[in-house]
């Protein structure tokens, strides 16, 4: 399963910043750590232009993998 937090690419850095921050933060909370290990997650913690590059790296390789329709 995966979860994401998708923003339109207009969206001002600030705000984008402070979303990631809050999201960081949550993530390391014991509460959350805690329960997240005991569902078996294992989030991937990433900023933004590291997120942005995966989804750029993830369709590239789907694009091998998958014929154009």
């Amino acid at each position: 399963m995966a979860t994401t937090v998708l923003l339109v690419a207009q969206t001002p850095a600030g705000i984008v910043s402070a979303l990631a921050r809050d999201i960081a933060d949550t993530l390391a909370t014991a509460e959350l750590s805690e329960w997240l290990t005991q569902h078996d997650a294992d989030p991937m913690r990433m900023s933004p232009a590291e997120f942005g590059a995966f989804v750029v790296s993830e369709a590239e390789r789907a694009a091998v993998l998958l014929p154009a329709s």
